[in-house]
């Protein structure tokens, strides 16, 4: 078989990996919606967008080599339960902003979304592929990858239809009004 099934008994390797794609569902849906909010309820152009974005991307890469040592010294399983958290604090922030926030006011959740997924990411790699024998470390890489960005590929989708679907009820509404 093209793939080592034996690898999929691995309960800690099968948990990670759900857990990675839940996180990169979140994360995809909410770069979606970010994006859409930025634009069309702020009405900021697609450069001053970007920019907040990559606010979120730096934050990304400047933290993510502390995860890594912190994975080592507390553990993935309490990394994972932290960026989880931290992103849920952002998302409940993002929810809070209205339709007139200020620059800071963006800033926070972008900068705890990035924070949070770079915390909780490499929690579950290291969950997920230590919990793998050498032998079977590139299909278990490959197969963990693959599942997480499946989870961003179905969060923008999913996020898209249900934006989508609300768009076409607000406009059912509209029409029957008048």
């Amino acid at each position: 078989p093209l793939i080592d099934l034996e690898v999929l008994k691995n309960k800690s390797f099968i948990y990670s990996s759900f857990i990675r794609m839940f996180i990169q569902y979140f994360f995809g849906a909410f770069i979606f919606i970010i994006v859409l909010y930025l634009q069309n309820i702020l009405s900021y152009s697609p450069m001053k967008s970007g920019l907040l974005l990559l606010f979120t991307t730096l934050i990304i890469a400047f933290t993510s080599p502390f995860s890594g040592r912190m994975v080592d010294k507390i553990g993935g399983n309490r990394m994972v339960a932290l960026g989880t958290f931290v992103m849920s604090v952002a998302c409940l922030l993002f929810a809070r902003l209205g339709l007139s926030p200020s620059i800071a006011a963006l800033a926070i959740p972008l900068f705890l979304m990035g924070v949070g997924v770079s915390i909780a990411m490499p929690g579950t790699t290291n969950v997920a592929l230590s919990s793998i024998s050498d032998e079977q470390s590139n299909v278990a890489t490959a197969i963990f990858y693959t599942v997480g960005f499946l989870g961003g590929t179905i969060g923008v989708a999913m996020t898209g239809l249900m934006l989508s679907g609300l768009s076409f009820q607000r406009l059912q509404a509209e029409l029957t009004q008048h």
